[in-house]
């Protein structure tokens, strides 16, 4: 039986080895499967889908970005950035997962311009109202300010700026009342700039018209204006302290501090009133009874901590130091027989003693 050497076996032109075709079919089923991921992860039901971005989710459904994707703001253009964005968000799902996403969420970095240039144009001039004066060009070409730096609350309302804002259902529906007025720019955030350091702060160079309230026309207004002061003093510093570049806590004002950190204010407030005359320390009592807040505005009860203390020098203590004892009524008769009345007029007046006479019927 002879030896016959094995064939040589060639592979047929055309076809690949199977595993080959298995690698291919790997790959390209990772490349579908990633594709897939990066899209269903750059919606913006995706960003919902976590508890702690339902406050964005929601303030952003009510703005007029509604129908911008969320990835279209938050990432750069070009792919390089975001393939960049999705390494770096595998730390937002890792915080996720082990429970680390601090209470309050703040974007890293500020927004670039060239992101919100994809949609708007910097030729504009004045806001969209037309009552404003804003060079868009000259912000952000001329002095390279950012579009953020106006238009934080765009999209989310100010959100970033709420303090211990919890997601809660009452929250979030709350969000969902949001009106436009809320996503504009506040008169604060001009102030930032137009302090009359970085640039003007003069009304009239962005405010087209002026209108001064109804009640400023009065000619009591100047003797007037401190009880609508008391009822509303919010509306005051709106115009009297960010004009002045001083931006108060809107959410707690009070009268006083408002007045004392307010040069406005103080260019009056700490010139003696005419109803303060002579005979005023005599019978301011009944005044001081009526109006305490009033007085408390340019006085304090006690003596200021600081000599610099923007108030007037004048306290109560510095003339009410003295407390009676309780028996004072039984025992100044013979005090006032002694020492005279000289000292009991610095506080009291002829009518204190009326008053009281009569009411207990004590002759004189």
């Amino acid at each position: 039986m002879g030896f016959f050497p094995p064939k040589e076996v060639t592979p047929r032109k055309g076809k690949l080895p199977a595993p080959l075709w298995l690698m291919a079919g790997s790959v390209l089923i990772f490349l579908i499967f990633t594709f897939g991921t990066l899209q269903y992860t750059s919606r913006p039901d995706f960003c919902a889908s976590c508890h702690e971005m339902k406050a964005e989710y929601t303030t952003w459904q009510e703005s007029a970005h509604s129908r911008v994707n969320c990835t279209t703001c938050h990432i750069p253009p070009g792919m390089g950035n975001f393939i960049k964005h999705k390494i770096s968000a595998l730390e937002q799902v890792y915080r996720h997962v082990f429970h680390l996403v601090p209470d309050k969420i703040v974007l890293k970095d500020p927004i670039p311009n060239e992101v919100c240039l994809k949609c708007h144009v910097v030729s504009r001039e004045v806001t969209a109202s037309g009552d404003l004066i804003v060079p868009h060009a000259k912000h952000i070409k001329e002095n390279g300010a950012l579009c953020v730096d106006c238009h934080a609350r765009s999209t989310h309302g100010g959100l970033a700026e709420t303090k211990d804002f919890q997601p809660t259902e009452a929250n979030l529906v709350k969000l969902t009342t949001l009106e436009s007025k809320d996503f504009r720019p506040r008169m604060a955030e001009c102030m930032g700039c137009h302090n009359g350091q970085k640039a003007f702060y003069t009304c009239d160079r962005c405010h087209k018209t002026i209108k001064t309230p109804p009640t400023h026309d009065n000619q009591t207004w100047a003797s007037a204006h401190g009880e609508l002061a008391k009822a509303d003093v919010v509306s005051c510093i709106k115009c009297h302290s960010i004009p002045l570049g001083k931006f108060p806590d809107l959410s707690k004002p009070t009268l006083a501090e408002e007045v004392r950190s307010n040069d406005f204010c103080l260019d009056c407030h700490l010139k003696r009133p005419p109803s303060h005359n002579q005979t005023w320390a005599l019978g301011h009592a009944r005044e001081g009874k009526a109006d305490r807040i009033g007085c408390l505005v340019c006085h304090d009860e006690q003596k200021p901590a600081s000599p610099e203390a923007r108030v007037n020098p004048v306290y109560c203590t510095k003339c009410h130091s003295q407390v009676h004892p309780k028996t004072w009524k039984l025992d100044h008769p013979l005090v006032v027989k002694k020492d005279g009345m000289g000292n009991c007029m610095k506080c009291h007046d002829a009518s204190s003693c009326q008053r009281c006479h009569d009411a207990n019927n004590v002759k004189r």
